[in-house]
């Protein structure tokens, strides 16, 4: 099924995603512990959480996790996958539309996912990386 809507380019690949893509180097934990002291307290918030990919390696750390993905289908796959732990929480949203309540603070990543944007209002990586208020 393809579309034109880059957040539901992968709903007929879900499984191909889950078996294939690689995962994150567990080396992204050290570098984001020196580079702005990430520690197992913060709250990380994944836009465009996806299959959980990313989300695994924070929840593996010990983080709360709350994964933001507009794609109905990735995002019940990681559900699915982490529906026995009380660290991770799934919203439906986008990198523009986070549904996450204004003030939140949260360790934000948006790793190699335009699939969890729309594009017309996204903010450069630069302002949605890092402690910042979510509004």
């Amino acid at each position: 099924m393809q579309t034109g809507d880059p957040t539901r380019r992968f709903s007929d690949r879900v499984a191909d995603y889950l078996r294939w893509r690689p995962s994150y180097p567990a080396e992204i934990l050290d570098f984001l512990a020196a580079q702005s002291g990430l520690t197992r307290e913060w709250t990380i918030a994944d836009i465009g959480s996806g299959t959980g990919l990313l989300s695994r390696l924070f929840l593996d750390h010990g983080n709360r996790v709350i994964g933001v993905e507009p794609n109905r289908e990735m995002r019940e796959a990681a559900e699915e996958l982490f529906a026995d732990s009380d660290l991770f929480t799934s919203v439906a949203g986008s990198a523009e539309e986070t549904t996450l309540p204004a003030g939140s603070r949260a360790g934000l990543s948006l790793v190699r996912s335009p699939a969890g944007t729309t594009g017309a209002r996204a903010h450069p990586p630069d302002q949605r990386l890092g402690g910042l208020d979510l509004e």
